[in-house]
């Protein structure tokens, strides 16, 4: 099983990659945008394999559900840009099934606006939307949710992933496919709240 931190470094070294690509059109990984990849990624993984991507519990705050440990890890940055880059053994922290699936996850949303994130996270009767403020997301209505929300619902893609998977350096890093320009609307994550909630 994956730890939460870890799964959170990376989708901010994948967001800093796609950055770096003008190939791309990407959105900054802020702690808001963050914090709904996470309660996704353990959704999707939940509904597809039957078990937790991490062992960590996802609380619903007013604004969403959050991982505690990681708002507060990245709280210094407000809802600015995650900076923080850190290194670390793509192939050690996690095992292949996990490798795939979050590869896959990645792709699916990486061009997807914040704004839109916050529209999945918060559909109408969603656990986190089923669970009282303060109260810890259960696991089990997730995986009873997301098996039934794949991905197509929201992208229109078919399956809970893409079928597409970028090729890999034999560090773990994507080699990003070249995307047509494509003009796309932008979101500014302040105007979804991250920032007032309480620790």
């Amino acid at each position: 099983m994956a730890k939460i931190q870890d799964v959170a470094k990376l989708f901010i070294h994948f967001s800093n990659e796609l950055e770096n690509n003008q190939n791309i059109k990407s959105f900054s990984m802020t702690q808001l945008r963050l914090q709904k990849l996470l309660y996704l990624a353990q959704g999707f993984y939940l509904g597809k394999h039957n078990k937790e991507l991490f062992s960590d519990n996802l609380i619903a705050w007013k604004y969403g559900p959050v991982s505690v440990a990681i708002y507060r890890k990245y709280l210094k940055y407000g809802s600015d840009k995650i900076c923080e880059d850190e290194s670390f053994d793509v192939n050690k922290c996690f095992n292949n099934e996990e490798i795939d699936f979050l590869y896959k996850f990645f792709i699916q949303y990486a061009t997807t606006a914040t704004s839109k994130l916050v529209t999945i996270a918060h559909a109408p009767n969603s656990p986190w939307n089923n669970t009282n403020q303060g109260g810890e997301i259960d696991k089990t209505e997730m995986q009873c949710y997301f098996k039934k929300q794949k991905l197509e619902t929201f992208n229109n893609t078919n399956g809970y992933v893409c079928d597409y998977v970028p090729e890999r350096t034999i560090d773990g890093i994507m080699i990003w496919p070249i995307e047509d320009d494509e003009d796309d609307e932008w979101y500014d994550d302040q105007d979804n709240g991250m920032d007032t909630m309480e620790s």
